[in-house]
């Protein structure tokens, strides 16, 4: 495997599905969401 790291290969060995790994990425995304907020030049487009 060439991307991920050491949780992404555990979760595909154990055969979740991508909508699964998708999920567990949520928390990080939503926190980098709310840290760049302060840095924006315009206002976020989502």
């Amino acid at each position: 495997m060439l991307a991920g790291n050491s949780i992404l290969q555990e979760q595909i060995k154990a055969g979740k599905t991508i909508q699964e790994i998708k999920e567990t990425w949520q928390e990080g995304i939503n926190d980098f969401k709310a840290y760049r907020k302060n840095y924006l030049l315009y206002e976020d487009f989502e």
